[in-house]
């Protein structure tokens, strides 16, 4: 994916509204820069457009031009440039992919921008961060870099996820992951995990665990591992993935137990034939029958009859207590919709919990 420096961003604007030819040096004049910059700037301009499918004309004697309606020109220049929370975000996912120091002169050149708008977007990084278990790390002559426990990173990475899912520039944050995932055959292994252990996860619960998966896999051919803790009893998840991942990646006990915790906390679609119920640990039915009682005493509705409620809800428990525990997030992207079409139940919800 391509995008534009501020002032490239203004002369594709400028083009597109237009819609005439304009000569090298009409275009210096108006930004006021040299000839040679306009010809620089209308290299990334031309690639731009080829990329999303708008016509770049160039004629030696008239200059260039672009097509395109009037009323595509704020989109167009919207699109191209990256917001400062943008510009943030790309030098984090910079530093999660990088084993050292990242320059900021080589920030700069990445996001286009000068080194100061670079300087400034690292200090917003920098506040942003304070929201995780894991910091920027500065070092004179070298650059910056993520400082922390790889434990704390890789959960900072989920929490991170979330809060990008809805970004437009999503995909082209997760590119380097797409492809570790292809590399290393990562959604086969999720169904063959699934077959193994008799469950099917939600569709959401799927993507979710292959990308982070995948950020698990990338960060460990970069040499960062997670060291010590404290292992329980190795499970049906260690062990598919112990069984399932190539030998060549080497993945040591603490590695494979944090992987294990992504396949645990997935979201899972039931079937009502299915003996889950019995399956899940007594605290998490007790928890979900109690829920369903006290909800039949507001509602007077007999919910206990209602069998897969009873079931989906002692579930649901379990893997939500689970994150919990774990530090990992929990995201319930239909929180909104129920917070106000059905304010009564959310309300009487919360009261319960």
């Amino acid at each position: 994916m391509i995008f534009l420096t501020p002032r490239q961003a203004e002369i594709l604007q400028y083009l597109t509204k237009t819609g005439e030819y304009a000569r090298w040096k009409e275009l210096a004049l108006k930004f006021r820069v040299s000839e040679r910059s306009i010809r620089n700037d209308s290299v990334c301009i031309r690639d731009y457009c080829r990329e999303k499918g708008y016509l770049f004309e160039r004629n030696s004697k008239k200059g260039i031009r672009i097509v395109a309606r009037v009323d595509e020109a704020d989109q167009i220049s919207g699109e191209a440039v990256l917001s400062r929370e943008e510009r943030i975000y790309t030098i984090l996912f910079e530093l999660f992919w990088q084993p050292g120091f990242v320059t900021i002169e080589q920030l700069a050149s990445k996001l286009e921008v000068s080194k100061n708008t670079a300087v400034s977007d690292i200090a917003g990084l920098e506040e942003m961060l304070k929201r995780y278990s894991f910091e920027l790390y500065r070092k004179p002559n070298k650059g910056i870099k993520l400082l922390g426990e790889e434990h704390d990173i890789r959960n900072g990475f989920w929490h991170v996820y979330y809060e990008i899912n809805q970004s437009p520039r999503k995909e082209w944050y997760l590119k380097p992951l797409r492809r570790i995932g292809e590399e290393y055959q990562v959604r086969r292994i999720l169904c063959l995990a699934e077959s193994s252990m008799g469950i099917t996860y939600s569709d959401v619960s799927r993507e979710e665990a292959e990308i982070c998966l995948a950020f698990c896999l990338k960060r460990i051919s970069l040499g960062f591992c997670i060291e010590g803790g404290d292992f329980q009893q190795e499970g049906p998840e260690e062990r598919i993935l112990k069984m399932l991942f190539p030998d060549r990646m080497q993945i040591g006990t603490p590695d494979l137990f944090y992987m294990g915790k992504i396949l645990k906390s997935g979201k899972l679609l039931m079937d009502i034939n299915h003996n889950d119920f019995e399956n899940v640990e007594l605290e998490y039915r007790l928890f979900a029958v109690t829920i369903i009682q006290e909800c039949e005493n507001e509602l007077k509705v007999p919910l206990s009859k209602d069998e897969f409620l009873m079931k989906g809800l002692a579930v649901h428990l379990k893997i939500a207590m689970y994150r919990l525990r774990n530090q990992l997030v929990i995201d319930n992207p239909l929180m909104v919709d129920i917070q106000y079409r059905i304010p009564f139940i959310y309300e009487m919800v919360k009261k319960l919990l």
